[in-house]
């Protein structure tokens, strides 16, 4: 009865456990979507919400709609200032973002 008891304490755990863990929502992109091989080496999410990804090939943004690929050369490395100026590093070289009206 006590060993029972134990598994049907034990089996309502996993059930919760279960229940807590799929509650994530999680998307996977390839690269037919994004436009660039995945050499990803770094992801951040600025302030406004844009991801933008450090790639092999360039660098990715995504604006929750669409991908966009804004240069074409390698970015290794991405920060974002407190002020929200986008900062990007490469292989003996950097750099920051700056929009236009195009």
């Amino acid at each position: 009865l006590l060993l029972t008891f134990l598994t049907f304490l034990f089996s309502l755990t996993l059930l919760a456990q279960e229940n807590s863990v799929t509650n994530y929502f999680i998307k996977n992109f390839d690269y037919k979507q994004t436009g660039l091989p995945f050499a990803n080496w770094q992801i951040i999410q600025s302030n406004s919400g844009i991801i933008y990804v450090a790639n092999s090939e360039g660098l990715l943004t995504y604006d929750g709609i669409q991908w966009k690929n804004h240069l074409s050369t390698a970015c290794l490395t991405i920060y974002e200032s407190r002020n929200g100026i986008i900062y990007l590093g490469k292989s003996g070289d950097f750099g920051f973002l700056s929009s236009d009206l195009n």
